[in-house]
């Protein structure tokens, strides 16, 4: 992703922040306005609250116009990375030339057990330990 075209993520990020509706904000500021003329809260209470809201709103906004362009930008750029490895990988050949030739290998003397292996298999030996039944 260039320079420019950052840039113009960073806008745009920014402008969805801005052009946002804000109805719970608004029913802050009536409920506030409620609890003054209730007399349940100074004016001077109020206006503190209002600016702490306010200021905790755009707390958040510049954290996301902070963190989202770059967050952007990273994955934008791994993406990029990943389709240039891919197309670097393209020559690569999935298997490698035959390792052998087309000769008769010989035959593995894992495949068929010898016979006297099989006999000594079936050879019931005596026990080592006899118990005393005295």
């Amino acid at each position: 992703m260039s320079i420019g075209q950052r840039g113009v993520g960073s806008d745009l990020v920014a402008g969805l922040v801005d052009a946002r509706d804000t109805p719970a904000s608004d029913r802050f500021d009536a409920e506030l306005d409620a609890a003054v003329r209730a007399g349940q809260l100074s004016p001077d209470a109020a206006r503190r609250l209002r600016m702490w809201q306010r200021a905790s709103v755009s707390e958040l906004a510049d954290h996301i116009r902070a963190v989202l362009p770059t967050a952007l930008t990273a994955l934008a750029d791994a993406r990029e990375a990943a389709n240039r490895r891919v197309k670097e990988r393209e020559d690569v050949r999935d298997t490698p030339d035959p390792a052998s030739s087309s000769e008769a290998a010989p035959q593995s003397s894992l495949e068929t057990p010898p016979a006297r292996l099989l006999l000594a298999d079936l050879v019931v030996s005596a026990p080592l330990f006899r118990p005393d039944h005295s």
